[in-house]
C-alpha cells in the first residue's frame, strides 16, 4: 500500500479537505475528499499497518504476503510474522511501486502492478528489462479491467525506444514537468521511433544529474530540432526561435502564444527540469536516492 503525497494540501491542508481525527471517532462516506489530505492518508496507512500487525488479523492472510509502507517504513506482514524491510528514499509512489515490483519479482515469475497512473506505466516500460520478470499492469474498474503485458509491449516497441520513453515522457509533460499546449505524447513517441537521432537524444536525457556544458549543448540542439518537428513536421528550421518567427509570419500575426513553440530560453529551462525528473525515474530501482538540489547543478536556473 503506497500513497501519493498531495503537495497542495501540504501548503494549506485546511482548505477543502477533511482530516482523520486524532481521538474522537467520526465517520464519513466521502473518502475521495478525505484522502485529498496528505495527513489523513498518512494516518490511514499507519492505522491499517498497525491493524494488520495484530496476530488475530494476520491469521486471515493465509498464504498472502502483505507489504505496506507507513511513515517512511516498509513492513512485510505474513500469517506468522511481521518483518521490517529496508526503507527507501523515494518520495513518490510512482517510483516506489517500481522498486517494490522488483522486490516481488525476486520470488515470483509474474508481478501484477495495479495503477491507473501514466507515470507508472512509462517507468515500468522503461525499466522492465532490468527487473527481468514478466510485469503486468492492471488498469480499469469492474467489468472494464484489463491487464497490459509490459514485457511484451516493451519487446514490440524495441529496446532503444522504451529506454528513450522515460526521457520523452518527462520532456512532454508529467506530474512535475509542464506539457506543451495541444501536443500529446503519441506524436513525440512516433518521432523517436522514426528518427534514430531523436531516439538517442532521449536515451541520454536523465542518465546523469549533472551534464557537461558540451554534452548539454549537443543534446539541446537535438531537442530544439525535435521540438520544431513536433510543431511542424516538414519544417527546415533547426531552432525554436526561427520556427516561432516563421509561424508568426505565416499566420500574419493572427496566432495565439499557445500555438507557437516555446522560445529558446524557456525550452532550455524546461529541458533542465525534464532531465532532473527523468534522472529520478531512471533510478527508480535504487533503494536510496541521493537527490542533488536542482539549483546546485553546473547550469543553474539562471542559465549560468
Amino acid at each position: 500500500m503506497i500513497y501519493e503525497v498531495n503537495i497542495r494540501c501540504q501548503k494549506n491542508p485546511e482548505v477543502g479537505v477533511r482530516r482523520l481525527p486524532a481521538y474522537t471517532p467520526q465517520y464519513t462516506t466521502d473518502y475521495k475528499r478525505l484522502l485529498a489530505s496528505t495527513e489523513s492518508k498518512a494516518k490511514l496507512t499507519k492505522f491499517l499497518a498497525d491493524s494488520w500487525k495484530d496476530e488475530k488479523k494476520r491469521e486471515l492472510l493465509g498464504n498472502i504476503i502483505l507489504l505496506v509502507t507507513s511513515e517512511g517504513q516498509c513492513f512485510q506482514i505474513t500469517q506468522n510474522k511481521v518483518k521490517e524491510l529496508a526503507t527507501t528514499g523515494h518520495e513518490e509512489a510512482d517510483t516506489r511501486l517500481v522498486i517494490h515490483a522488483k522486490h516481488a519479482a525476486a520470488n515470483h515469475p509474474t508481478v501484477i502492478v495495479i495503477s491507473e497512473d501514466t507515470d507508472v506505466f512509462v517507468i515500468l516500460l522503461g525499466m522492465h528489462s532490468e527487473i527481468g520478470k514478466r510485469i503486468l499492469l492492471r488498469r480499469g474498474k469492474k467489468n472494464q479491467i484489463r491487464l497490459i503485458d509490459i514485457s511484451k509491449f516493451g519487446t514490440a516497441l524495441g529496446k532503444e525506444a522504451f529506454e528513450a520513453l522515460v526521457g520523452v515522457h518527462a520532456w512532454t509533460g508529467c506530474d512535475f514537468v509542464s506539457s506543451f499546449a495541444g501536443k500529446g505524447k503519441v506524436k513525440a513517441v512516433n518521432l523517436i521511433r522514426e528518427n534514430e537521432q531523436f531516439r538517442d537524444t532521449f536515451v541520454h536525457l536523465g542518465q546523469q544529474w549533472s551534464v557537461s556544458d558540451e554534452l548539454f549543448d549537443e543534446l539541446f540542439d537535438a531537442i530544439q530540432e525535435f521540438t520544431c518537428s513536433t510543431y511542424c513536421r516538414n519544417t527546415k528550421a533547426k531552432g525554436v526561435n526561427e520556427l516561432r518567427y516563421d509561424m508568426f509570419c505565416a499566420k500574419k500575426g493572427d496566432v495565439s502564444s499557445g500555438q507557437l513553440p516555446p522560445c529558446k530560453d524557456a525550452l532550455l529551462q524546461h529541458t533542465k527540469r525534464a532531465n532532473y525528473q527523468a534522472a529520478i525515474c531512471r533510478r527508480s530501482l535504487q533503494n536510496t536516492l541521493d537527490l542533488p538540489e536542482p539549483l546546485n547543478q553546473p547550469r543553474d536556473m539562471a542559465g549560468n
